[in-house]
């Protein structure tokens, strides 16, 4: 006896109870598959229809529904239409979807001629729609889709960089987690790559002449045959069980290059109806990066039954990395340290005596005054809440992969005195002196710095931390750490006798007590953890500053057993002349190093 065909379905496809059937046919891993066979005007009609049960499938057949008619809208012979979805009227919490029925068995003639390649070229290169509530195509899908059973978060975004870090990579992350547990070491590799990669890769500013297309989503050679749409003409290159995205073109190449099956002959023709997208040179790392997401779902999914580890994500995670380092236009300097350290000092006089340098400060990501947190009744720009680290984080990448200052920051920082500068032009020749002959040919230095790799310091007061916004700083953006110490009397003391700062309002004058109330305690709050005893007087902790790869003079790192016993402050205040000697000797050590890696 034959299955009765639910009335929803009836109702959906318009059919006739009495000469309508259904049989089981073929098969899906996530849900049941039949062909319903009807008579309307007295020809027969076929139907694929899907079913299953539970929210998850229903939430799977309306993204397909969608991603199926989205394909067929711009490229009719690609796949099915699907007609209709729904809940079961005569069985609880049962649902369905009904599409042409695809005969994959039919050879017949009289197909269109189109190869798989010439069609997906017409999807790749055929522009979004603006999305409902949009006045232009965005990145992302009206539904959330699945790809295989796991569900995708498709919310719109402007910026693919952004749609594929986070609703791609950190979705399937969290939903991986959620199915098999937490991995903090795949978690570590996942976030480096949407941290860095991601940007760096797909970068609005990097990536040229993309726009949102439409994109299978999961298009693996087991989802495409050749096949007869709906009993209607010959055979045709046709694809199946999609799941949407308007996105990069190129995403859709990534499972594409995992599983194989497609020929040489396909790829020929379709590199040249879809040329690779600019920089030419990054397509392989591009795709790479694409097929990642495939082996997070199938670890999602299977557990890595796809033989997905996480040394492995973190092999791929080094070999974007070190792709990074050779494409690099920049080495970050980071100089940090309490207000009136000397930071600025020791980052002018770095940039006068090694060419190609640059500098970046802190203090042009304040946020607007009226953005500023208070504290105790007065405004605090010695805090954290003060600075925009995200649009800091923007800039560093900026300078990274461009090697140009950031043409987005306006500097006022320059505008503002630091005071007169206490080494002696003399020394500040022999010390150029010397850097010179450093970069001479046949030296070490020769080559580290150019036009085409050049130096940024980053001067601020707070640009060290272990927790984020600072981490990803800290771990990720500076390539050479610099930590000045003081104490708080010479703190103090070279703090108020500046007359003030400019800012993006005007001027800023430090009222009475700003150091004692604001600035110092800030500074001993935030920097607790580089000092023993969490004490910003004492020495600096030796291993955190190994841990973190943050250089300080070295008699001001502790470790001996007289470190606890030293008076409050002493030895904290090194002679600016003595810092920058030691800062040039340390830096072209460390620029030699950074080199060697590249």
């Amino acid at each position: 006896m034959s299955p009765i065909v639910d009335p929803a379905i009836i109702e959906a496809l318009n059919l006739d109870p009495n000469t309508t059937k259904i049989t089981s046919h073929g098969g899906s891993g996530f849900a049941s598959t039949f062909k319903l066979s009807s008579t309307v005007n007295g020809k027969e009609i076929n139907y694929f229809v899907k079913t299953g049960s539970g929210a998850d499938a229903a939430l799977m057949f309306q993204g397909e529904h969608e991603s199926l008619n989205a394909i067929h809208k711009v490229v009719p012979g690609l796949c099915p239409r699907s007609y209709a979805h729904g809940a079961f009227k005569e069985s609880q919490n049962k649902h369905f979807m009904a599409t042409d029925f695809l005969d994959l068995n039919s050879s017949r003639p009289g197909g269109s001629g189109e190869t798989l390649a010439q069609k997906l070229a017409r999807l790749h290169t055929t522009p979004a729609p603006n999305p409902e509530g949009f006045d232009k195509p965005m990145y992302g899908f009206p539904v959330t889709t699945c790809c295989g059973s796991s569900p995708q978060k498709n919310t719109w975004k402007a910026s693919w960089a952004d749609f594929y870090a986070n609703n791609r990579l950190r979705a399937i992350l969290d939903h991986g987690i959620r199915n098999n547990g937490a991995d903090v070491e795949l978690s570590k590799a996942v976030e480096k790559t949407a941290d860095i990669i991601v940007p760096r890769l797909l970068g609005d500013d990097h990536l040229k002449g993309v726009q949102p297309v439409v994109v299978h989503g999961d298009l693996w050679s087991g989802n495409h045959g050749r096949g007869r749409i709906a009993g209607k003409g010959g055979a045709e290159e046709v694809v199946f069980d999609p799941s949407c995205v308007y996105g990069h073109s190129e995403y859709e190449l990534g499972i594409m290059k995992m599983f194989g099956g497609f020929g040489s002959n396909f790829w020929k023709e379709y590199e040249n109806l879809v040329p690779k997208a600019e920089p030419k040179e990054e397509w392989e790392d591009r795709v790479a990066l694409y097929e990642l997401y495939h082996h997070l779902n199938h670890w999602a999914l299977f557990e890595f039954h796809s033989g997905l580890t996480a040394p492995a994500i973190n092999s791929l995670s080094r070999g974007f990395s070190l792709m990074t380092e050779t494409n690099r236009k920049a080495i970050v300097v980071g100089i940090s340290g309490a207000s009136s350290s000397g930071k600025t000092t020791l980052a002018r006089l770095l940039r006068d005596v090694f060419p190609h340098t640059f500098i970046l400060h802190e203090d042009d990501f304040y946020r607007a005054e009226n953005e500023l947190p208070s504290k105790d009744g007065l405004l605090d720009w010695d805090c954290a809440e003060a600075i925009n680290f995200d649009d800091m984080s923007r800039a560093l990448e900026h300078i990274v992969t461009e090697g140009t200052f950031p043409p987005f920051v306006d500097s006022i920082e320059d505008q503002n005195t630091v005071g007169k500068c206490t080494v002696p032009e003399s020394a500040i020749s022999a010390v150029k002196s010397r850097v010179e002959a450093w970069l001479a040919p046949g030296q070490p230095g020769h080559g580290v710095l150019s036009p085409n790799l050049r130096l940024c310091i980053l001067d601020g007061f707070l640009l060290f931390g272990p927790d984020p916004p600072l981490r990803r700083i800290t771990d990720e953006l500076l390539d050479i750490k610099f930590f000045l110490t003081v104490s708080r009397q010479k703190a103090t003391a070279r703090r108020e006798a500046r007359d003030g700062y400019v800012t993006l309002e005007g001027f800023w004058t430090d009222p009475p007590g700003y150091v004692d109330k604001i600035v110092w305690p800030n500074y001993a709050e935030s920097h607790a953890w580089l000092f023993e005893d969490g004490d910003v007087e004492k020495r600096v902790k030796g291993e955190v500053l190994r841990e973190k790869s943050i250089l300080a003079f070295p008699d001001v790192v502790g470790g001996g057993a007289e470190s606890s016993e030293r008076e409050i402050g002493k030895g904290l205040d090194v002679d600016m002349q003595i810092t920058f000697e030691w800062a040039v000797d340390t830096l072209m050590q460390k620029l030699e190093e950074v080199t060697r890696k590249r």
